[in-house]
């Protein structure tokens, strides 16, 4: 997993618009399903808020929170599971 310094705020913004650019207390890329669940128990355990992306394709407003840590889905990107019966 792959984590910008948490001492200093970070710049994002959403891919198409570019229109909101937001300041976060960090990005986190994951590799795993643990690295989720060891991301998000530290934020749990900080009080702090945490956002999640994948592609950053929302044009919203609404994709990122000031302040939050950034879990980014991007590389993230195998399937896990899938059940072929339910879809």
């Amino acid at each position: 997993m792959t984590q910008s310094p948490a001492h200093r705020f970070t710049a994002v913004n959403d891919t198409h618009s570019a229109l909101n650019p937001t300041l976060v207390a960090g990005v986190v890329q994951p590799l795993s399903i643990e690295d989720i669940s060891s991301a998000l128990r530290a934020t749990a355990d900080a009080g702090q808020p945490v956002s999640i992306c994948g592609a950053r394709h929302a044009m919203g407003a609404q994709q990122f929170g000031t302040g939050a840590l950034l879990i980014d889905t991007s590389r993230f990107d195998r399937v896990v599971a899938f059940d072929a019966t339910r879809g």
